[in-house]
């Protein structure tokens, strides 16, 4: 295998999509604080219906996501035995670090609905 320590977490990866969708969430919830529930299509997620050729969120330590803003893409690791989520922006001449927080505050705010639901209790992720 030419890259053993990749698959030594197990990690789940996500799409676009699901960015897309924590802010869609949050525009529909009209949420100000934590929301207590999700709409209906993050259940797909869970069940590993979506993305095509899911995996299951169980046992799972390590998220994985592109996260597409102000026409730049990034990734966002999220450890969730550390409650950490790691913005990679090689560019940093694109976009300062408060602006990146505010994008990525309702993925921050719906990842712990989210994972509360498979039984992963979560307060908050930290952003570095």
């Amino acid at each position: 295998m030419k890259y053993p320590k990749s698959l030594e977490r197990l990690r789940l990866i996500l799409d676009i999509n699901f960015y897309v969708n924590c802010m869609l969430a949050m525009f529909e919830l009209d949420v100000k604080v934590h929301p207590t529930e999700l709409p209906e299509g993050f259940n797909s997620y869970l069940e590993s219906e979506f993305p095509k050729y899911g995996q299951n969120w169980e046992g799972c330590t390590y998220l994985y996501l592109p996260i597409y803003i102000r026409s730049h893409w990034y990734t966002a690791d999220v450890d969730i035995t550390k409650l950490t989520m790691f913005i990679y922006h090689p560019d940093r001449s694109c976009s300062r670090d408060d602006q990146i927080r505010a994008y990525l505050k309702p993925m921050t705010m719906i990842l712990p609905v989210l994972l509360k639901k498979i039984i992963i209790v979560i307060d908050a992720l930290a952003i570095e």
